[in-house]
């Protein structure tokens, strides 16, 4: 029997632009191949970020937000649900929020949902699929990342901080 071990990455700043009633293209800081890892074993790692919408209208819709894409890699199969957390969005330089909790979803391959709790909280476990990449070493996954942006959203530049947790079925 395995034991039960948590792998954490935590990986910070996700960065998005906002202009009037027009989200212009987020920008994020390069995270490919980063690989903050805190555990034993073969652990987790983020591998890439990409930005699949770029543009959003803040009118607190989920269609008109944005979206990314993180490939997420767990080094052992034993190691079968993730969860997220993320801080709330905080604009550079004050003056302005997006909560995470009412404002984010995340899912798996486009198929299991999850919502995002209070800020810094861990979320739901999310089942992992099947590994989108046999060829390499570990479990890779692809998460989706929804931002929904209120109407009241004051212009400028946001970021936030975010982790990745894998961990065994209970």
């Amino acid at each position: 029997m395995y034991p039960k071990i948590n792998y954490f990455a935590h990986i910070t700043s996700l960065v998005i632009v906002i202009s009037a009633f027009v989200l212009l293209s987020p920008t994020v800081d390069n995270l490919s191949g980063a690989k903050s890892v805190f555990g034993y074993g073969a652990g987790i790692a983020v591998d890439n970020t990409a930005v699949l919408n770029g543009y959003a209208v803040a009118d607190d819709s989920y269609t008109n937000g944005f979206r990314f894409k993180m490939r997420v890699t767990v080094g052992s199969a034993v190691e079968n649900l993730l969860k997220l957390r993320f801080d709330d969005w905080s604009k550079v330089g004050g003056g302005g929020t997006i909560a995470a909790a009412s404002n984010m979803q995340v899912n798996l391959a486009n198929t299991t949902a999850g919502a995002v709790p209070a800020a810094t909280t861990y979320g739901s476990n999310l089942p992992l699929g099947a590994d989108l990449d046999p060829g390499t070493p570990g479990i890779q996954q692809d998460v989706y990342v929804w931002l929904k942006v209120p109407v009241s959203t004051i212009g400028g530049a946001y970021s936030t901080s975010y982790g990745v947790m894998s961990s065994p079925t209970p």
